[in-house]
């Protein structure tokens, strides 16, 4: 694999974690993805059961964040990766 493919999937990989689509989310929550719809919209108030659930989800979402993030800057310090600010 070249560094530039490397550097690719890294970043693949990083955007897909910051943001998790409503249809991923909903099974972690318990939930139909309709359901998770009407929540995100203000139609119904989630019960606690799945805001516990949405806060677990959160908690290791953050996880993942820190090292996606990891990851990302790793690849940047990495020979062939792209080093400084543009």
């Amino acid at each position: 694999m070249s560094d530039q493919t490397g550097a690719r999937i890294v970043v693949q990989d990083a955007l897909r974690v910051v943001a998790p689509s409503l249809k991923e989310l909903a099974p972690n929550l318990g939930v139909s993805y309709g359901m998770l719809r009407r929540f995100a919209i203000g139609d119904l108030a989630a019960p606690p059961r799945v805001v516990r659930a949405l806060v677990r989800v959160m908690r290791s979402h953050a996880g993942r964040l820190v090292r996606a993030a990891d990851r990302l800057e790793a690849q940047l310090r990495s020979p062939g990766g792209r080093h400084g600010k543009r």
